[in-house]
């Protein structure tokens, strides 16, 4: 398995040289070889197929993982969006994802909890600090007891 991450993180740090060569090599077939044109952008696409298995193969494991996890787990963008989510959640909540990526608390979970979901998410947007909470909410007539842990996610960059 090491094997296997280990060559997918090395195809895609070699991907950005291969792909930036097979683009002067397109130039170059333009400007003076047609043939030379054609692999060229032959190439590129058979970087773009590897790169979409690996994204494929990575978000197949990404989502094993979450969904082995027995607790709810989510992740929202910057303005408050639910982007991922595992099952626990889904069945939790009663969702499918379908109805829940991209929608906010509002939508999912009415007014009265967006307004201190979202208080809290600002909490930790603008600190930066990792925090956990103790929350309760109505839903579909049940009232859900649960804590929480909410952290800033930040990118491979360093962004959030």
């Amino acid at each position: 398995m090491f094997k296997r991450t280990d060559k997918l993180v090395w195809m895609s740090s070699w991907d950005w040289t291969a792909t930036l060569l097979l683009g002067l090599l397109a130039l170059a077939g333009y400007l003076f070889d047609k043939w030379a044109g054609f692999l060229a952008v032959f190439g590129l696409a058979v970087i773009q197929l590897a790169r979409e298995k690996a994204n494929r193969h990575r978000d197949v494991h990404l989502r094993a993982v979450l969904d082995a996890v027995p607790h709810v787990l989510f992740v929202k963008d910057l303005n408050l969006r639910y982007q991922l989510m595992n099952e626990v959640f889904l069945r939790t909540f009663h969702f499918n994802s379908v109805d829940a990526v991209g929608r906010g608390d509002p939508e999912l979970f009415g007014k009265v909890s967006y307004e201190r979901f979202s208080a809290q998410d600002r909490e930790i947007l603008t600190s930066g600090e990792a925090r956990t909470f103790e929350e309760s909410f109505e839903l579909g007539g049940r009232t859900h007891y649960f804590r929480s842990r909410k952290q800033v996610v930040l990118d491979a960059q360093g962004r959030r």
